[in-house]
């Protein structure tokens, strides 16, 4: 028979989440989907785009944990939020998958509204199963999420990340 050794990823993995997860929120994720996104349900649409949004930005370079806030809740007084309006995750007739949102970043210190943002992927319609074609709309989504990290740094808001290792 076969014997399937696993290898470190998933322990590293695992013990990179605890580390994460230890960290301070330095920033609150609020996902606004549209009424219209009636083919899955709003908060499945909102949590699946919270979490291309959050794996985007670190992918893209953002320090620091992030917390995606869920529908009917709060965020956290005090703590840097990103509004992410989502207004378009949708194919269209030519087989393109299009997403677009609008993002504010409201801290303490301020709000600034970070503009519109627009990615798109082309749907592998030759992929029989849902799950891979939610790959194109991931694509499209982080297509769309790409320069995002950049503007919430360039506006100057959110504090520093501390260095690795520091107790501040």
């Amino acid at each position: 028979g076969a014997v399937f050794v696993s290898g470190c990823t998933s322990a590293d993995t695992e013990a990179a989440r605890a580390t994460i997860r230890a960290q301070p929120v330095r920033l609150q994720v609020v996902v606004i989907v549209p009424a219209s996104m009636n083919m899955i349900r709003d908060d499945d649409a909102a949590e699946a785009f919270g979490q291309t949004v959050r794996t985007s930005l670190h992918e893209n370079g953002f320090k620091g944990r992030i917390h995606l806030v869920d529908d009917g809740q709060q965020p956290a007084a005090g703590l840097p939020v990103l509004e992410v309006n989502l207004t378009e995750w949708r194919v269209d007739t030519l087989g393109n998958v299009t997403c677009t949102f609008g993002a504010t970043l409201r801290t303490p210190q301020g709000t600034k509204g970070l503009g519109l943002f627009t990615g798109g992927s082309l749907m592998t319609w030759l992929r029989r199963d849902w799950i891979a074609r939610a790959d194109s709309f991931q694509d499209a989504a982080h297509d769309a999420v790409s320069n995002l990290a950049d503007k919430i740094q360039q506006t100057g808001l959110l504090p520093k990340v501390p260095p690795s290792g520091s107790t501040i």
